[in-house]
């Protein structure tokens, strides 16, 4: 109903407020082609009228969609312009949620150990900024871009579970990373 009013009022931000609520919802409900629409349709009233960082939380969200859907080539675009953004904008609470949709995008194209990465670096990340250590975590969970590099952090990363949590299964926390990621 919101988005009615708004659209024949000629309000082109509060259309793209209530298309960006009624996409979550989809979202939630892991509803991707339906939650797809609303947030291209919000990402273009945004284009003319919003913020920075509204567009960017559009970038996440339609490169997030897009890849659930198996759109990769959109996908990989849409995040790489939304990284750019949170970048130039400095927003280091926005990036956990930014690496947890590439994790969804590695995933979906079948790169395990990359979406591992990417779960385990955002679940860090995660935590760094809620115990207010940014600068030292985010230097760390940033600066691994080399694919060998990664992948050696990964094992670290898995070993540092295992050994806190002695008797667990790996591939119980891999789900588990995953899961609280999805």
């Amino acid at each position: 109903e919101a988005l009615r009013i708004y659209e024949a009022l000629g309000d082109e931000a509060g259309a793209a407020f209530a298309m960006n609520n009624l996409a979550a919802q989809h979202m939630e409900r892991h509803r991707w082609a339906d939650a797809l629409p609303y947030l291209q349709r919000a990402y273009r009233y945004t284009g003319r009228h919003g913020e920075e960082i509204e567009k960017a939380y559009l970038e996440r969200d339609i490169g997030h969609c897009s890849a659930e859907l198996g759109q990769f080539e959109e996908a990989h675009h849409m995040l790489d312009r939304a990284e750019t953004r949170i970048q130039h904008l400095g927003v280091i609470r926005e990036i956990p949620l930014l690496l947890s949709a590439r994790m969804a995008l590695a995933r979906k194209e079948g790169h395990d150990q990359e979406a591992l990465g990417f779960a385990l670096r955002s679940l860090a990340l995660s935590d760094s900024l809620n115990t207010l250590d940014l600068n030292g975590e985010l230097a760390h969970a940033m600066e691994r871009f080399n694919e060998g590099e990664m992948r050696q952090e990964i094992e670290d990363l898995k070993q540092r579970i295992a050994a806190k949590n002695a008797g667990a299964d790996d591939q119980w926390w891999t789900m588990l990373i995953w899961k609280s990621l999805a």
